[in-house]
């Protein structure tokens, strides 16, 4: 199982860090993901946070719209501690469902 400690998401690459569960947004989705999202390259997963909900940028392509709604439906990190104390968004999701997550093909 991956992990990666994301706390606020104020030091986590929402593009480039692990801590989507497939792997990072670029290797999962490719590269074309930022270029749509219209965010920053060195975004951070904060920015796409606030009062623990997602707010991701309004969609520039049916692509982009496919994997903002795929991700929207994940819960967003918090500083939460799971049982083991490691903080983020990986122990929340996966004590929190049980069903897997396709991958999108496109």
């Amino acid at each position: 199982m991956l992990s990666h400690r994301v706390g606020n998401g104020e030091l986590t690459s929402l593009w480039f860090d692990k801590w989507y569960p497939l792997g990072s947004l670029v290797d999962t989705f490719g590269e074309r993901v930022i270029y749509d999202s219209a965010l920053l390259k060195d975004s951070k997963v904060a920015r796409v946070i606030s009062n623990n909900s997602w707010v991701w940028p309004v969609a520039r392509s049916g692509a982009f719209m496919a994997i903002r709604d795929k991700l929207t439906q994940l819960p967003p990190p918090n500083n939460s501690c799971d049982r083991a104390g490691r903080l983020g968004f990986i122990s929340q999701w996966c004590f929190q469902h049980e069903a897997h997550l396709a991958i999108l093909v496109w």
